[in-house]
């Protein structure tokens, strides 16, 4: 009985250490000006010792400990550079790269997932919108922002779980879902927030699983 009792208690404390959630937030990337001969901008980040550099043509190196340099570049498409942030996250072995693209004065979000050894491409998202925010990570997964979107991916596939791109239209006359703050988490929810610059407050309350949008709160209300 008592070996019994021993054998349930183990299966239950290994039930709640694998049910526990990892949660991190993206980090962002220091951005420095540089000659436009170069590449316009260039965006500097660090990871355990290991140094990364992305030029706005999307070309990049991973810089080890030792000096060593592996070269890789970030999806882009035609005659796109990127632009604006790039957020960074370790996600098992993939180094996850969160950033916004730009040609001609239109923007676009992407997230791609490079093997943190070789820095081959495993996989690229399009997010449909500028103003990417940062990201949220909970276990294999990201929450994500960009101009009237809010999104769940698989960071394991690069799918979307569920995704809502229309939020900016349908709320136009209200002027709200421009630009997101970090999304959080509660309970079995996911909020992502607007702070406006004149303190309107605008809230997008979904489920997390089915992606459903329990409810909308507009300017506080």
């Amino acid at each position: 009985m008592k070996l019994k009792l021993f054998l349930l208690f183990i299966l239950l404390a290994g039930f709640c250490l694998n049910s526990f959630a990892q949660v991190a937030e993206f980090s962002q990337s220091k951005v420095t000006e540089i000659s436009e001969a170069e590449s316009f901008a260039r965006w500097d980040f660090e990871i355990s010792s290991t140094r990364y550099e992305v030029l706005s043509s999307g070309r990049a190196k991973k810089i080890s400990a030792k000096n060593t340099v592996t070269k890789f570049n970030l999806p882009l498409g035609k005659n796109e550079t990127v632009y604006s942030n790039v957020f960074f996250a370790q996600h098992k072995t993939d180094l996850i790269l969160l950033y916004e693209a730009n040609m001609g004065g239109e923007g676009l979000g992407y997230i791609a997932a490079f093997d943190s050894s070789s820095m081959n491409l495993k996989w690229k998202a399009v997010i449909n919108g500028f103003n990417v925010g940062k990201g949220l990570l909970e276990n294999q997964f990201a929450y994500l922002t960009a101009i009237g979107f809010v999104a769940k991916i698989n960071l394991l596939t690069g799918k979307y779980v569920w995704k809502h791109d229309n939020l900016y239209r349908r709320f136009n006359e209200n002027g709200a879902f421009n630009i997101f703050e970090t999304p959080e988490l509660e309970k079995s929810n996911v909020i992502f927030t607007e702070k406006t610059h004149d303190n309107i407050v605008n809230i997008i309350v979904a489920n997390k699983t089915s992606g459903r949008i329990i409810r909308t709160i507009l300017d506080g209300k």
